[in-house]
């Protein structure tokens, strides 16, 4: 197991920074931070604002400046994890390869973005308790990013690397496992967020990956030409 660095700084309430935009940015992020983290361990019905701002060290009309109620806060926190999604599958098309090799590439990114200092803002579960008009927009940009990621699976049928499978179900499993993280995940725990991915995708490629399929990172054996 390799040794961690250090934890993501998390932004203090009070920090000194300079310029009103940029402490109101700050404490923004702050309180979104302590919210998400909040609202995926301890479930939302549960969390109260007097909860995330006791966290903070502020009273609770503090909170209502930077945001309007509870179910706002909520609405910031999954969109930041699909901005955080869009950000990983951006780059996953832009390193290319194969539908395996991108699918690696995704989920490696997501995950790093998710346990990194702006993902603990994200919340991937409980988009049910959003109010209609922001669980309709949530969801509709949830169907997208499925979309593309059985898009993958479906490259990878068919350019051999990913066996014939369900691409939804597949999707829904690879996902399932991914939403789990912020349960249990710890930034000051024994793995990274990028050792999670990686132990994530070798689950991944055994199971997508055909007995002839080409494998992420597979490099040949001896007396094998690459």
């Amino acid at each position: 197991m390799s040794s961690r660095s250090a934890s993501p700084s998390r932004p203090k309430w009070g920090d000194a920074v300079q310029g009103p935009d940029e402490r109101h940015a700050l404490k923004r992020r702050a309180l979104l931070q302590e919210a998400g983290r909040a609202f995926s361990r301890g479930g939302f019905a549960n969390t109260s604002l007097d909860d995330v701002a006791a966290m903070l060290g502020v009273s609770k009309p503090a909170l209502y400046y930077y945001f309007k109620s509870k179910h706002e806060i909520l609405y910031e926190c999954h969109k930041t994890a699909l901005d955080l999604g869009d950000q990983a599958r951006d780059e996953a098309e832009v390193s290319g390869g194969n539908g395996l090799q991108r699918l690696h590439a995704f989920i490696l990114r997501y995950v790093e973005l998710l346990t990194g200092e702006l993902g603990v803002c994200a919340v991937l579960t409980e988009h049910y308790a959003l109010r209609k008009p922001d669980r309709e927009r949530i969801q509709a940009r949830r169907r997208g990013f499925d979309q593309y990621l059985q898009t993958l699976i479906r490259d990878g049928m068919a350019d051999g690397s990913i066996a014939e499978c369900n691409p939804r179900l597949a999707v829904t499993l690879i996902m399932g496992a991914v939403n789990s993280i912020h349960a249990w995940y710890m930034p000051e725990g024994d793995l990274s967020g990028r050792e999670i991915a990686e132990e994530l995708m070798l689950y991944v490629s055994d199971g997508l990956a055909g007995t002839t399929a080409q494998t992420v990172g597979r490099r040949p054996d001896a007396g094998e030409t690459a």
